[in-house]
């Protein structure tokens, strides 16, 4: 892929990801984030929710990406 995770700080990431690949971005941490962390780590015993922020120029004008 040429999207790029830029920063992480606790559980938030911070991405640069390529307009045509935003999709299958979402895809991937949405199952990672979501379903894969929880077979890495036993203790973690409900599933875990994900926002996602998508601006194509600034931080002011990002807004929540829908999510199914």
């Amino acid at each position: 892929m040429r999207s790029k995770i830029v920063g992480q700080i606790h559980d938030s990431i911070v991405a640069d990801v390529h307009r045509d690949e935003l999709d299958d971005f979402v895809e991937k941490v949405k199952r990672v984030m979501g379903d894969e962390i929880r077979e890495a780590w036993d203790w973690i015993v409900v599933p875990l929710g994900v926002e996602i922020e998508v601006s194509e120029r600034n931080w002011y004008e990002k807004e929540k990406e829908k999510i199914a």
